[in-house]
């Protein structure tokens, strides 16, 4: 299932993420900041390379259609 995620490089969400891959799904990432989504992402032992990125944030429209675009679920 694929499956857009706000929030990734928090706590709560990247560890949300991490769950979200283990159990088979593609996430996509909505993250203002791509250089600390890599980092965030290092730490977790997670390929920031196998993980499409959606650069922007919740206040962005076009970011936010490509977030959604095909998803089947939001977190």
């Amino acid at each position: 299932m694929r499956v857009a995620l706000t929030g990734a490089t928090g706590f709560v969400g990247s560890h949300t993420l991490a769950a979200l891959i283990a159990a088979g799904h593609e996430p996509r990432i909505l993250v203002r900041d791509a250089s600390k989504a890599r980092r965030v992402l290092d730490g977790l032992g997670l390929d920031p390379a196998g993980i499409e990125t959606v650069v922007g944030d919740l206040r962005d429209p076009h970011a936010i259609d490509l977030l959604f675009s095909g998803a089947d679920a939001l977190i």
